[in-house]
This record gives C-alpha cells, sequence and structure tokens, in this order.
C-alpha cells in the first residue's frame, strides 16, 4: 500500500536480525550495534533482561526509522510483556489458550485477563477468538468502547477450497486457502479496514496481500518429493490448528514427524490431534534446563496405544530429521515441529542446501 512497516517479532529462528524488519528487509548489523550502543548508554545501572534490551533497541529504531507503522509482537501473556510499554492505537488478540500456566494462571480468563493487558485506555482492540470469555471483554469496555470481535463485529467463515470474510461495511469476500489459521487473517482484515478506513479496501486488493505473505516456520513447506514442512506449534492451540491444515491438503503419502516439545508444555494435549495422522514418530530430546526428553513423548505416545514400531528416540532434532527423510518415499511428507528449538537446526540445514 506504500507504507512502510517496521516490524517486531520474537524469537529469531536463525540469525537474530530476523527480529526487526523495515519495509519487508533486515536491518544491518551496524544498525543494530547503533541501537544497542543507545540502550547501553541510557540504561546507565538499570538491569535489563535479554528481551528487554532487544524491545527497546527495536522502539529505538522506530524513533530513528522513516516508519509509517510500527507492529509489535507481544511474546509472554500481555500484560506484562516489555512491549506493552507501548500503547497501541490498535491492539490484536488472536486466540486464548492454555499455555505459559506459571505466569498466566491456569484457567482461560486468567489467562485471557494477562492477554487483555495490551487493551488499553481508549484504543481500538480486535479480538479474533469468537470463544473469548465474557467477563474479559466486559472489562476491556470499561476501558474502551472500541472493540471490535469475531462473529459479532467481523466474520470468517470456512468454505470449499477457502475462507470467506466480512465486516459491516464490506463482503462477504472469498479467498483462497492459507497455511496459516483464517481466524488470524480476518482479524488482520478487520485491523487494516480500522487503520486506513478514509480509504477504499478492496477484495483483490486484500486477495493479493494475502498471496504474498510468507512466514518461515509456520507450516512452511521448505522441500518437495517428500515434502518437508517446518511448523513452530507448541501449544494445544496451535497443534489443533496445524492438524487441520494436514487434514486439508490432498496427500495420499504417509506422514513421517519429527517431534521436540518443551518440558513446560501440555504434551498430551498438544499429541493428541496428531494421533490419527502421523505413520511414524521420530522423537527428539531437547536441551536446556527446559528440555523434555525423548524418552519422556515416547512414554506418552506409548500410553496412548500408539505401536512401538512406530516411535523411534533421537539426541537431537538434526538426526531425528535426517532419520525421517531416510525413510520417507517421494510420496511422503516429513513435518516438524514441537519448538522453535526443534524447527531452527533443520531450517538452518534446509537453507545450507
Amino acid at each position: 500500500a506504500g507504507l512502510k512497516p517496521l516490524v517486531y517479532t520474537s524469537p529469531h529462528f536463525i540469525d537474530y536480525k530476523e527480529r526487526l524488519k523495515f519495509d519487508g528487509h533486515w536491518l544491518t548489523d551496524a544498525e543494530h550495534v547503533a541501537a544497542f550502543e543507545a540502550v547501553e548508554n541510557a540504561r546507565e545501572s538499570e538491569q535489563l533482561t535479554y528481551f528487554e534490551f532487544a524491545t527497546l533497541s527495536a522502539l529505538k529504531m522506530a524513533e530513528l526509522l522513516p516508519i509509517d507503522v510500527l507492529i509489535l509482537e507481544t511474546g509472554l501473556g500481555g500484560r506484562l510483556d516489555a512491549v506493552n510499554v507501548i500503547k497501541a492505537d490498535i491492539a490484536i488478540i488472536t486466540t486464548v489458550d492454555y499455555d505459559h500456566q506459571d505466569w498466566l494462571g491456569d484457567d482461560l480468563v486468567s489467562i485471557a485477563r494477562e492477554k487483555a493487558g495490551i487493551a488499553h485506555k481508549g484504543k481500538q482492540v480486535i479480538i479474533a477468538d469468537p470463544e473469548f470469555p465474557l467477563a474479559i471483554i466486559h472489562e476491556i469496555e470499561l476501558r474502551t468502547d472500541q472493540v471490535f470481535i469475531a462473529d459479532r463485529d467481523f466474520l470468517h467463515l470456512n468454505v470449499d477450497n477457502g475462507w470467506s470474510w466480512e465486516n459491516s461495511q464490506l463482503g462477504p469476500w472469498s479467498f483462497e486457502y492459507l497455511t496459516f489459521p483464517f481466524a488470524n487473517a480476518s482479524a488482520a482484515l478487520q485491523a487494516w479496514f480500522l487503520l486506513r478506513a478514509d480509504q477504499e479496501l478492496t477484495e483483490s486488493y486484500a486477495e493479493q496481500a494475502f498471496s504474498e505473505i510468507a512466514l518461515s516456520g509456520r507450516f512452511e513447506t521448505v522441500a518437495q518429493s517428500p515434502d518437508v514442512i517446518l511448523d513452530v506449534a507448541h501449544n494445544p492451540q496451535a497443534f489443533r490448528a496445524m492438524s487441520e491444515l494436514l487434514n486439508n491438503q490432498s496427500f495420499n503419502g504417509k506422514t513421517h514427524i519429527v517431534l521436540g516439545l518443551l518440558e513446560d508444555k501440555n504434551a498430551k494435549a498438544c499429541l493428541t490431534p496428531l494421533l490419527a495422522l502421523v505413520d511414524q514418530w521420530y522423537l527428539s530430546d531437547l536441551e536446556g534446563t527446559r528440555g523434555r526428553s525423548a524418552i519422556n513423548l515416547k512414554q506418552l505416545l506409548n500410553d496412548s496405544d500408539i505401536d512401538e514400531n512406530q516411535l523411534q528416540c533421537y539426541s537431537s532434532s538434526l538426526e531425528a530429521y535426517k532419520a525421517a527423510c531416510l525413510s520417507a518415499s517421494e510420496e511422503d511428507r516429513i513435518l516438524v515441529t514441537g519448538s522453535f528449538y526443534t524447527v531452527s537446526p533443520v531450517l538452518k540445514l534446509v537453507r545450507k542446501k
């Protein structure tokens, strides 16, 4: 649309520079170093976490660059996230599900309240989850009357080989199949409508925008014959969405999965959507204090009545991936998933090749 956005996301797969893009491109090493130096000089004796330092350096670049739109991804929860020092003009809450319970709470209402912390007084809020707890919506509405909720103020529907979208002023529009949740795309369209209410947004314009989206590591096909799909799904909601995408594929071969999960994830709830889809499991240890062992995953799958012959354990996701490549035929597909820590080494290998 001729606008220049600065986009801040985390974590990165291979290169720190992935976290910040200006007008579709990475910034240079020198630009990052200059921002780091500015934060280092300003902080004096203040202690900063890795993520706080990264976030402040991103905001410093937002100050220096000629940006039109600043897009910030909040990380853990929302309310206490470092990114939330910015009172966003438009806050988008995609979904609410069980994750990071140690920090966010053990019930969906508590988790939703933490996520709703990114909604600020008098600002616009988009909620993409039609099942978002009503009690928290009421709390948000005490802060602002500009709340737009899926299935009330805008709507998306699954249709044959695609989906449709409309709100009170536009649509219904039809779009082709996407490799990420339609609900997220629907919220993005609503955000664009609010951002550019003074300009006409057309169906063909939106269709072109969706066709050009490439999300690294988000149900990304990086090789063919066999298909190799990388997806950083790491909570039950993401696994359900990924399973739906797998089901929607026209496919006749076998499905091989390279899987590694962190210890603080609800492994059983993550695995359940995949049980009927996977023919062979390649289970990987994940390093670090939060890493879950392949043996633990194997035990969980044994408890789900998966045949022992379908389960193999490996010390790393790279070893598991190489084994899957040796076993898979050209008609098969290999899915690498469970964590950024699972996907990153495989993505690095694929890019080298």
